[in-house]
């Protein structure tokens, strides 16, 4: 044991200190790793819960961390991350040195893991990934220690760190459970007794997961993901949702077709020579290779494919095994994940490469000393080759840890945009991502304490499940889960008329979420990233003709004639309608929308026959596409024509618009299509009737059908 200290010193502590170096003071950082950070300090702080699948162990950690003495408990979240970080550099390092008996390959195997880029950046932040990754590198050295030594309680440890796993994400846990079923195949348990154990020790280590039910009605924060599935909290169907995140991971694998995986897999393999650089993979190569040979010239009788799946007590050449089913299981699923910070969910399949990295090393300086150098440079090479790759890492990521990491500019912006908020301001938003990092202010550092914040993700959820089961009837049980928007538009509306002379504002959403059209939204002037909410002026009607900047043909719909449209910018930019058309790029335009920027578009419209009439109004692109992305589409909806407005009457509404930059620009047509409600019904929701929409097919053909029509060519800047 006095032996094992200072290996154990010298796994973990240099990674430690290098990552209280480098370690961030605050949750908000110019990264996309930390956009989840402050709704972990919240729920860390206050012992809340967080989105799906959860986290029970990590918060339980962090709050105790949270506990220290620091000016901020960030401070202390943040160290529980680093310290995890190097408890999973150490038990990383034992594995390899238990399953190979080399402290050199062990050391070199802890410290590439911990200088990885994408792990180096998640032990600086308040995240959660750290603990788990602690938690999968207990397993493993549990198993090495088992096929190594035979010794029953470190199959029983293997067990209980798989149990640490579940209550750090049950899904992770998931993923590696054929790998721990493997290794008890392998070993020839079978006595129920010798299986009961296993699984007591997986329970208790799982036991944090009752966190989860016993702070559902606590006073801590709660993410409004909790309550997004409109089953009952804590009811078994919600907690089936809520730990498998079924409505982020339910449909991704199977819906992704096998002809992408070829450049998906190249895409993470890029991810992991940048990550962790062309000399460790390498060294995973090797111990790949190292492990197949192990298997195929193991004395017996028996296939190599017997030697892999059949019983024969545990060998060590089975924790390679062991890693090579895990690697799989942990990468196959995240593959389809299109996502920007999609390395996040590499971590744990990185993690099964730096222990076969270390296998690799070791094999690599076996080669070594059985090789003809000279016997007194040996050491000296051996040393300098598993020096290499740490050193490599720890000069090339050091700048790029520390440069983020110690950026202090988003948090203070952050700070003084929550400041600024005029007294008594109500900020909104459509679920609690976004108005997590304004309730931190308040809730952990006891700021403007005058300011509500409301999360239409808990007033409004998503789905309504059962409660829309009751209430439904017909089509609409189908179509209940889209109701929601009407369930915000009534509490935006209940927000008004309750606090009329607060100002009450929404986050900005590249989405612009629907119930959005039916309200004046202005940018606030105060912060760009705030939109102002009034009531909606009433559209305008006259039984004479209304003007309009841009002039629309005549005769698109029977029921409606769309006369024409205005374009204005609400920024003060560029964008704009002409009243003569203009030639921009070999064509002529009517108009111009500069992305970015929040545009009011006027329609103007002559009711032509009885009923109530709805325009989408979309962009279309030069392919006959409705550009679109991250939740956005160029399209909006509007009632062109009440059923109170009289026949051959005329009516201005408006819309408002913002087209994301993301958006490619060129020559667009904005479009329009009809729909009449009829009297007919799709069913009932809360006891009202859910109206049938019927399209209405225009006059003439345009680009081979009728379901859109032409208003005017513009160009998106």
């Amino acid at each position: 044991m006095r032996r094992s200290v200072p290996f154990y010193a010298a796994a973990s502590l240099p990674p430690l200190l290098v990552y209280g170096l480098t370690r961030a003071t605050t949750w908000a950082l110019d990264s996309l790793y930390t956009i989840d950070s402050a709704e972990m300090v919240l729920a860390a702080v206050t012992m809340g819960i967080d989105h799906p699948p959860g986290h029970p162990l990590y918060l339980l950690l962090a709050h105790c961390f949270s506990l220290l003495p620091f000016s901020v408990p960030d401070e202390g979240v943040i160290l529980c991350s680093s310290v995890a970080a190097a408890a999973a550099s150490c038990l990383l390092a034992s594995a390899v040195r238990t399953r190979t008996g080399n402290d050199l390959a062990a050391l070199t195997c802890g410290w590439a893991f911990a200088f990885t880029l994408v792990i180096w950046f998640h032990a600086t932040i308040a995240e959660v990934y750290a603990v788990q990754l602690a938690c999968v590198a207990g397993f493993y050295a549990a198993i090495a220690h088992w096929v190594s030594d035979r010794h029953p309680a470190a199959l029983i440890l293997s067990w209980f760190a798989l149990g640490l796993t579940a209550s750090a994400n049950v899904l992770l846990s998931a993923l590696l459970a054929p790998v721990a079923l493997y290794v008890v195949w392998r070993s020839g348990i079978h006595s129920p007794r010798q299986l009961a154990n296993l699984l007591a020790s997986f329970s208790v280590g799982a036991s944090a997961l009752l966190y989860i039910p016993i702070r559902l009605n606590g006073d801590g924060f709660i993410s409004d993901f909790v309550f997004l599935s409109g089953h009952k909290p804590g009811s078994l169907r919600w907690a089936i949702w809520y730990f498998s995140a079924e409505e982020f991971t339910a449909t991704k694998l199977t819906t992704t077709p096998l002809s992408s995986f070829p450049s998906l897999i190249t895409a993470y393999t890029g991810s992991f020579l940048e990550n962790a650089s062309p000399f460790m993979a390498i060294l995973v190569l090797l111990g790949v290779y190292s492990a197949m040979r192990s298997v195929t010239h193991e004395k017996g009788g028996d296939s190599a494919w017997q030697r892999v799946i059949a019983p024969s007590g545990p060998k060590p050449y089975h924790f390679e095994i062991a890693l090579i089913l895990g690697f799989i299981l942990t990468l196959i699923p995240v593959l389809p994940y299109d996502v920007a910070d999609r390395e996040v969910f590499y971590m744990p399949s990185f993690l099964h490469l730096a222990l076969l990295g270390g296998v690799g090393i070791w094999r690599l300086l076996d080669t070594i000393r059985s090789s003809t150098f000279p016997d007194a440079a040996k050491p000296w090479a051996g040393r300098l080759i598993a020096a290499l790759i740490p050193i490599y890492l720890l000069a090339s990521h050091y700048g790029t840890v520390q440069a983020v990491a110690s950026d202090r500019s988003e948090y203070e912006t952050r700070k003084d945009r929550f400041t600024a908020l005029p007294k008594g301001a109500i900020v909104t938003t459509t679920d609690d991502g976004r108005a997590t990092r304004w309730k931190y202010w308040q809730t952990v550092l006891g700021m403007r304490q005058d300011v509500s914040i409301e999360t239409m993700g808990r007033l409004a959820p998503r789905y309504q499940s059962e409660q829309a089961d009751a209430q439904a009837t017909g089509a609409a049980r189908e179509i209940a889960p889209s109701l929601n928007v009407a369930d915000r538009l009534r509490v935006l509306k209940g927000l008004l008329a309750a606090h009329p002379d607060r100002p009450l504002f929404t986050i900005l959403d590249d989405r612009l979420p629907p119930e959005l059209d039916h309200f004046r939204v202005r940018r606030a002037d105060f912060d760009p990233r705030l939109l102002r909410i009034s009531a909606k002026p009433p559209p305008e009607t006259s039984p004479g003709p209304l003007a309009s900047t841009i002039s629309a043909d005549t005769d698109h719909f029977a029921p409606v004639d769309i006369i024409g449209l205005d374009i204005r910018s609400l920024d003060g930019g560029m964008s704009r309608g002409f009243p003569n058309t203009v030639p921009l790029k070999w064509r002529v335009i009517s108009g111009i929308i500069q992305r970015s920027e929040f545009v009011e578009i006027d329609v103007v419209a002559m009711k032509r026959e009885p009923g109530q009439y709805f325009a989408e109004l979309v962009f279309v692109d030069e392919d006959m596409r409705i550009p679109g992305g991250r939740g956005f589409t160029a399209a909006r909806s509007l009632e062109i024509a009440p059923e109170a407005l009289r026949v051959g009457h005329y009516l201005r509404d408006r819309i408002t618009i913002k087209i994301p930059a993301f958006i490619p620009n060129g020559h667009h047509t904005v479009a329009v299509a009809l729909n009449r409600v009829s009297s007919g019904q799709t069913g009932t929701y809360r006891g009202k009737a859910v109206k049938q929409m019927d399209a209405v097919p225009a006059t003439r053909q345009w680009a081979g059908q009728a379901r859109y029509q032409p208003l005017a060519r513009i160009w998106i800047e």
